[in-house]
């Protein structure tokens, strides 16, 4: 949660900028990763929701694998 904290700020700062008329491609990409928020945009708790589900689709292919061996 703290790092969905640390790239709202982030992603604050980063819109703040004409990042889309800036010449230095490499620098127009970082930014344009910068401003896509992602789950991140979503309340705690739905965030929370999402993470959890992830984890528990992580732990099933685990299982899921176990047993093919």
């Amino acid at each position: 949660m703290e790092w969905a904290k640390f790239h709202r700020e982030k992603w604050t700062e980063a819109t703040s900028f004409a990042w889309k008329n800036f010449t230095n491609p490499d620098v127009r990409r970082m930014f344009s990763f910068l401003t896509v928020l992602g789950k991140v945009a979503l309340p705690k708790e739905k965030m929370q929701e999402v993470w959890n589900l992830g984890t528990e689709v992580e732990k099933n292919r685990r299982r899921k694998r176990r047993r093919r061996r």
